[in-house]
């Protein structure tokens, strides 16, 4: 099955609004914090953030069906990332079926090349620790461990 990596556009906007649901329903149940139900807000708005020149969207797509996102924004200096403007990794999504090194790879690429022709030195992402999978992608598109959040939980026992 080939799958090709394309510039998001307005068509798009339902099927990534959908990779957003599942991704989300995906990750806050890897989340050993968060307690509630993922709902989906119609206030994730791709339409607005597809003609954002700070943002970058592209979509794997297979047999003419998306399959798969990524969604990157630019950001300036902050306490964060202080180092200098970086462009930050807001979601990677893919379908099950398609997942793999290969795919999550060309992403990457895309992205940065994108950040490339706009003058970015760094690509930045954040990941629940407990989310092996990606940590070992993104080490394997070569990114380096850069910081480290603790967190304490001081509610728990009541």
């Amino acid at each position: 099955m080939e799958v090709i990596i394309r510039k998001a556009n307005i068509d798009d906007v339902d099927k990534l609004f959908c990779l957003w649901c599942e991704l989300g329903k995906d990750q806050l149940k890897k989340d050993p914090y968060y307690k509630g139900n993922f709902v989906a807000d119609r206030g994730y708005d791709f339409k607005k953030l597809l003609q954002s020149q700070n943002c970058c969207i592209f979509v794997a797509e297979s047999d003419n069906r998306v399959v798969g996102f990524a969604e990157a924004r630019t950001h300036v200096k902050d306490f964060k990332f202080y180092i200098d403007d970086y462009v930050y990794l807001m979601h990677v999504y893919v379908e099950p079926g398609y997942r793999g090194f290969k795919l999550h790879y060309r992403f990457v690429e895309k992205i940065e090349a994108w950040a490339l022709e706009r003058n970015f030195r760094y690509l930045v992402a954040d990941v629940l620790k407990t989310n092996d999978g990606v940590i070992n992608l993104l080490k394997m598109s070569r990114f380096d461990e850069y910081r480290i959040r603790l967190v304490k939980n001081i509610n728990a026992d009541k």
